[in-house]
């Protein structure tokens, strides 16, 4: 089981925040499909949704959309 709760924040400093947490879950959720992980877990945000307002609801429902495996789940 892998059990993904990292998160880097979007600030004015680190305005690719989005793409890097994308890009690394991805390659996360990747990993465990490869590796025959038992499941996988993402702990998101009750902000994440579809009328999201916030660049961090927007980017956490992005990544939720790459969890659509019957073992992989996520927690808000």
């Amino acid at each position: 089981c892998i059990i993904h709760c990292a998160y880097q924040p979007f600030n004015n400093t680190n305005k690719n925040a989005s793409v890097v947490n994308y890009n690394a879950t991805k390659s996360l959720v990747g990993y465990a499909r490869n590796n025959g992980k038992a499941r996988f877990i993402y702990l998101s945000t009750q902000s994440a949704h579809s009328d999201a307002k916030s660049v961090y609801g927007k980017s956490k429902l992005e990544i939720e959309n790459i969890l659509n495996q019957p073992n992989e789940y996520v927690l808000k």
